[in-house]
């Protein structure tokens, strides 16, 4: 049976032929060249759904988007109604996504990129960082039902979720570039959530490295 908390994110299967269409290439990445695969893990890291990425060779008209679309599908085969949690990073979160895996019964915690929640109207960045590092403002949503949170660290962070809040705050610590010392800041339970969370794939592919055989 899947972990009850799963997160969707993107790896490289490494390919430098010349014979396939679908190879790509992702800046970055430890392997710049190869197969684009969207995969569904658990926090144990254990791999329990991929789809590959096959750019306009596998395009077909949708009315959510690719985003959407890819993590619908890896959350195709999870039970409906089991209280499964989907963690992601901004690329895929949307209201339109959100209200989707509501509809199954699955819930939500993401990253939001700026325009991504309409009607959301939470403090800017300018008066975040006036309040100081650590500062947050929340607001609660009712379409679709979820709890939007903007962070201020060394930049404001916005997520959303279905299932957790800002509250219980906590006490972490962190680097101060002003004093140039550490000190403790406010950090509200949703972005510990995320963290705890999404680290699912990168684990995967320590795994998969340890075991890779040479081309």
């Amino acid at each position: 049976m899947p972990d009850e908390t799963n997160s969707i994110d993107e790896m490289m299967v490494p390919y430098k032929g010349r014979t396939s269409r679908i190879k790509q290439y992702m800046r970055g990445k430890p392997h710049v060249w190869g197969f684009k695969v969207w995969a569904r893990t658990g926090v144990s890291g254990m791999l329990y759904d991929f789809d590959v990425y096959q750019g306009n060779a596998g395009k077909t008209n949708s009315e959510f988007g690719l985003a959407t679309d890819v993590v619908l599908k890896l959350t195709s085969t999870l039970s409906a109604g089991c209280n499964y949690k989907i963690f992601a990073h901004n690329f895929f979160t949307s209201t339109t996504l959100i209200t989707q895996l509501l509809q199954r019964g699955i819930h939500y915690t993401g990253m939001v990129r700026n325009g991504r929640l309409p009607n959301c109207q939470l403090k800017d960045e300018k008066t975040l960082s006036k309040q100081g590092h650590g500062s947050f403002d929340s607001l609660v949503l009712n379409s679709p039902k979820m709890v939007a949170v903007r962070w201020f660290d060394n930049r404001p962070v916005t997520l959303s979720s279905t299932f957790v809040g800002p509250l219980p705050i906590q006490k972490v610590r962190c680097w101060d570039k002003a004093s140039k010392s550490y000190g403790e800041i406010d950090r509200p339970f949703t972005v510990d959530q995320y963290n705890r969370s999404m680290g699912g794939v990168d684990l995967l592919d320590a795994f998969v490295v340890q075991y890779r055989f040479q081309l």
